[in-house]
């Protein structure tokens, strides 16, 4: 283990920023001060991203609740560089977002995570194909 690793080994976390954009609770502000207080070195926040669009099956019957929301990134985006800001002298915070992997759906996911700033991502997958339909599988 290097030293830089050995320093990290329980004050950093890069999956566990999600907050009110996605299926979190809290304000981007909180959350980062919450890591700052607990002496985290660093944190990032992975809020899901965008699903493509896909037809997909659900068992509930409902869509997905990814789908069609980009109106919240531009906030996201701000709220976690607000925060990089505040924390900048004692936690490093960084801008992620974890991406769905969907089968035939990887130039739309390339297209729209190239328009943000994002320093990291965190890859998932939620959705399993069955007789041609994206079936979540995380629901």
């Amino acid at each position: 283990m290097s030293s830089f690793t050995a320093r990290l080994a329980g004050r950093a976390s890069f999956h566990g920023g999600h907050s009110q954009f996605g299926d979190g609770r809290g304000t981007v502000a909180q959350i980062a001060q919450a890591a700052a207080d607990r002496g985290f070195l660093a944190f990032g926040f992975s809020e899901h991203f965008n699903t493509p669009p896909c037809r997909q099956y659900n068992p509930d019957g409902r869509g997905s609740s990814l789908y069609g929301r980009g109106d919240w990134i531009a906030d996201y985006v701000a709220a976690v560089e607000a925060a990089q800001r505040e924390h900048a002298d004692k936690l490093t915070i960084m801008l992620g977002t974890e991406l769905e992997y969907i089968r035939g759906a990887e130039a739309w996911t390339r297209e729209q995570i190239a328009l943000w700033p994002f320093q990291y991502f965190v890859g998932s997958v939620h959705f399993v194909r069955y007789d041609g339909e994206a079936i979540c599988i995380d629901w």
